[in-house]
């Protein structure tokens, strides 16, 4: 768990890990996805999703492929948590970078997403602030805590 600790202290907003960067507008790589966006969905009016929809629009305007969860199953909100999660997870996987909108500190879902991001060694770990239509990027410097 020691290890651990520092990778877990670096995705607070407040940590020194996340510096501002301009986002590049072409593909990240390889992957079936180039981004994979990632934020608080449960206990949001409409779960949420106006805020993924517009971050995605966003970065589909750039040009980037992205995953948007909001659009799992067709939109369809009212599957049990588990099944979203698995999809999720799954699906991060394929992509690569993450991208946290707004809030996604007290998100139990989000957290998940971004630890398992930490833990993928090529992906790379974005947060946004501000308006998801005009945002703030701050991308993680692993070089923060994996030296």
């Amino acid at each position: 768990m020691k290890l651990f600790q520092p990778r877990l202290l670096s995705l607070t907003k407040t940590s020194n890990a996340w510096k501002p960067v301009e986002f590049p507008g072409q593909a990240i790589g390889f992957y079936d996805f180039d981004l994979y966006l990632s934020g608080p969905m449960t206990g949001y009016r409409d779960h949420n999703y106006p805020a993924f929809n517009t971050a995605a629009r966003y970065f589909r305007e750039l040009g980037y492929r992205v995953f948007n969860p909001a659009e799992n199953f067709g939109g369809d909100a009212t599957r049990e948590r588990a099944e979203y999660m698995r999809k999720d997870l799954a699906a991060e996987t394929l992509c690569g970078a993450i991208v946290a909108l707004p809030g996604y500190e007290s998100s139990e879902g989000a957290v998940a997403e971004l630890i398992q991001a930490l833990f993928i060694p090529d992906m790379e770990i974005y947060r946004l602030e501000g308006s998801t239509r005009k945002p703030t990027i701050f991308k993680l410097d692993r070089a923060y805590y994996d030296s």
